[in-house]
């Protein structure tokens, strides 16, 4: 069964370590899809620095298949090409409002909205829940040691064009890591970023220059 949804992942392009299926070892990207038996079935899941966030669920290993494989066959927009400067405005613009939340998130975690027009960025797969200011210095994500990242594992950069609802945390160490990003974890129930992708709702960018 899952050599067969093995097989259909690769002829989508889909990168190996992007989707974790039973019986897979090694290390996945950091928001990878995973596919785990439960007490009703199946769930849909995306792992992001270790957390498990539920997608969607199924009843039995065929449902589940077509549940991600439906999943990922969603039109995917391309990504907008933006100058530089554009981009640096953008970041410059929410300065203020991200240091802000630093400081109220040195005391806990906080339910906030992001508002249209914030950059913000990632690095593993495209799927996961987590999303950091553009730019974050590596060290303060907490992410493994750059020669440490399973292959695959790539740097994926946002704009917000609709309010978004996120937990904002600062970044524990952990990997030998200093910490002490702003993390924004997506708060809304059975919701990725995938879904806001193809939504509207984040615009994938790429910068020029």
């Amino acid at each position: 069964m899952f050599d067969t949804l093995r097989q259909e992942l690769a002829r989508r392009s889909v990168h190996p370590r992007a989707v974790i299926l039973p019986g897979d070892d090694g290390p996945a990207l950091e928001g990878a899809l995973r596919l785990s038996p439960d007490a009703d079935g199946w769930l849909l899941e995306t792992v992001d620095y270790g957390r498990a966030f539920v997608l969607g669920s199924a009843p039995d290993d065929g449902a589940a298949a077509t549940l991600l494989l439906a999943y990922l066959d969603r039109p995917i927009p391309e990504e907008t090409t933006l100058p530089e400067a554009e981009v640096e405005r953008a970041v410059q613009d929410a300065t203020a409002h991200f240091a802000d939340l630093q400081d109220r998130a040195a005391s806990g975690s906080l339910l906030i909205e992001l508002p249209s027009g914030v950059a913000l960025d990632r690095i593993g797969a495209l799927d996961g829940t987590m999303l950091f200011p553009y730019g974050t210095a590596y060290e303060a994500r907490s992410l493994p040691p750059v020669g440490v990242l399973p292959e695959g594992s790539e740097r994926h950069a946002f704009l917000t064009r609709s309010n978004v609802l996120v937990r904002v945390e600062i970044a524990q160490p952990w990997f030998g890591q200093r910490g002490g990003g702003l993390r924004c974890t997506l708060a809304q129930d059975f919701v990725g970023i995938r879904d806001l992708v193809v939504g509207g709702a984040l615009e994938r960018i790429r910068v020029d220059g």
